[in-house]
């Protein structure tokens, strides 16, 4: 995951002074929101979020519907790890 800045009004991500940019992927990225933080008052930057944006890879997992994703727990090891929990040690 990376931090990004996200303009409040407009919605844009900043890139570089005075170049703000309508995609994340483009925008100036930060490892920590500190950073990003100390980045928007050294360089006098207002009314500015800093924002996480999770890493390309991950977009395709949020937009798979929640049964699917529900449906792909219950058939894996972790649902089959709970099952035999709830068989030896009931439901708590």
């Amino acid at each position: 995951m990376k931090i990004v800045l996200r303009h409040k009004t407009t919605g844009r991500y900043y890139r570089e002074p005075g170049k703000w940019v309508r995609r994340a992927d483009n925008a100036l990225a930060f490892d920590a929101v500190e950073a990003a933080r100390q980045y928007l008052s050294s360089h006098g930057i207002e009314e500015t979020q800093a924002v996480l944006r999770l890493a390309p890879y991950l977009m395709p997992l949020l937009q798979v519907p929640q049964a699917k994703t529900w449906e792909s727990w219950l058939h894996s090891s972790s649902g089959q790890w709970y099952a035999d929990r709830v068989n030896r040690f009931g439901r708590n």
